[in-house]
Order: C-alpha cells, then sequence, then structure tokens
C-alpha cells in the first residue's frame, strides 16, 4: 500500500486505479464471509454445530469435575487442619502439663527445703539457748552471804545484784 500511494504522489493520474485496485482487494477479502453468510443452513454446518455443542458439553463437564474435585480438596485440607490443630493442641497441653508438674515438684521441694530449715533453725536456738542457760546459772551462794538491799521502789536493778556479788566476792 505504501507504494502505491509514493506512486500516486509521482502520477496523480493513476489515483482512480488505485482506488478501484484497493476497493478490489477489500471486495476478495470480504467474498468468503458474503458467502458463507447467503449460504443455506447444510450437513456441515449441523456437523460443525454439534461439535461445538459436544465441546462446551464437554467444558462444562471437566469444568464441575474440577469444581467437585476442588470442593473435595477444600474439605481434606479443613480436615487436616483440624487434625493438626488437634494435635498441636494435645502437644502444647501435654507440655504444659509436663511443665506443671516439675514447678510443682521443684516448689515440693522448695517447701520441703524451707521446712527443714525452720527445723535446723529452731533446734539450733533450742542449743543456744539451752547453752546461754548452762553458762550463765548464776553460782550458788549462800543465803546469808548476799544482803540485798531494796530500793525505795521496793525491787531491785539487775545491774544493782551484779554490782553487790561482785563487792561480795572481792571483799
Amino acid at each position: 500500500m505504501m507504494y502505491l500511494e509514493r506512486l500516486m504522489e509521482k502520477y496523480p493520474s493513476i489515483r482512480h486505479n488505485v482506488y478501484w485496485l484497493k476497493a478490489l482487494l477489500i471486495t476478495l477479502e470480504i467474498l468468503p464471509i458474503l458467502a458463507k453468510l447467503s449460504s443455506p443452513y447444510g450437513v456441515y454446518d449441523a456437523v460443525l454445530e454439534t461439535n461445538e455443542q459436544t465441546q462446551i458439553h464437554l467444558q462444562k463437564e471437566t469444568l464441575r469435575a474440577n469444581k467437585i474435585q476442588i470442593e473435595r480438596d477444600a474439605e481434606r485440607e479443613q480436615q487436616y487442619r483440624e487434625t493438626l490443630s488437634q494435635k498441636v493442641y494435645a502437644e502444647l497441653l501435654a507440655a504444659s502439663v509436663h511443665h506443671l508438674k516439675v514447678v510443682l515438684h521443684d516448689l515440693e521441694k522448695s517447701v520441703e527445703f524451707e521446712a527443714r530449715r525452720a527445723d535446723l533453725t529452731a533446734e539450733m536456738a533450742d542449743r543456744i539457748t539451752d547453752t546461754i542457760k548452762d553458762t550463765m546459772t548464776p553460782p550458788a551462794l549462800p543465803e546469808t552471804s548476799l544482803s540485798v538491799r531494796e530500793p525505795a521502789s521496793g525491787t531491785l536493778s539487775i545491774r544493782e545484784i551484779l554490782d553487790q556479788m561482785i563487792r561480795k566476792n572481792s571483799i
């Protein structure tokens, strides 16, 4: 087409011939379509239509089968997820129970340790008290050797009693 346009520019007299040539080419392109449209419905058309209907039917059946398969796969996937979820839950529960048992065991050991420690502390306090009592008992003094004077209030302080004992022993 480009060459025809160049020729038309060089030679304006062939312009009409180029238009007729373009019209002829367009007509040749359209002619089979016009022939098909103007022909009556025949056996060939019936076979083509049957083939097309068969293809459409097969595609619909394939789509239905694919849809059913997808639904089954989705159901299996859901069951798998539920099963997996139950397994994970069971494992987490078992791990939590085990951890709780370990913590309780440690707590029992801690309570036992604290109880033993309290027992030992009480025993040590008793021993220290007994030792202090044994070492702090005053020597037995004859009753006549100690003269206790009573203060105005009627009671003697420990310091005064000790001072009297020291004076009595040093004299």
